[in-house]
């Protein structure tokens, strides 16, 4: 796994961002993710932003493969002093978010590796819906 300064270095298109609170990508086996040969693990909605964000700046989401836990037991302060829970939901709104405003494609290698069925519908309905915003530019 590299840290965020080594993802300075690396090629959007080489890239495999992996968001999980436990298990590392060779953990997965239940479905097949995607087979990029850098990989970042990233453990709390925060870090997934920080890497979001940078990957923007760079101009290189759309290149990069994404695979979602959605249980990643993250609790954050909320604007009104609250603790609220992320998920991979959060994340994948995030994601979809910055691609929006910043009229990025959305990248096309993205799985969810969650073992919560609630959640896994939840995050690919998210993304789905976005996706054929983004293609037909209505709401469907």
């Amino acid at each position: 796994m590299i840290s965020i300064e080594e993802l300075e270095l690396t090629k959007g298109k080489d890239l495999l961002v992996f968001l999980d609170d436990e298990r590392n990508p060779s953990d997965v086996t239940w479905i097949e993710i995607p087979n990029r040969p850098v990989r970042r693990l990233v453990r709390t909605y925060q870090d997934f932003m920080d890497v979001v964000d940078r990957l923007q700046e760079r101009g290189e989401l759309s290149d990069v493969a994404f695979s979602f836990d959605h249980d990643i037991q993250c609790m954050m302060n909320s604007y009104d002093g609250r603790m609220v829970e992320r998920t991979g939901y959060d994340c994948i709104q995030y994601l979809c978010m910055v691609c929006t405003e910043y009229e990025i494609k959305l990248p096309t290698e993205v799985t969810f590796h969650t073992q919560n069925p609630i959640g896994l519908a939840n995050m690919a309905s998210y993304y789905k819906f976005v996706k054929n915003y983004q293609k037909n530019g209505v709401r469907a």
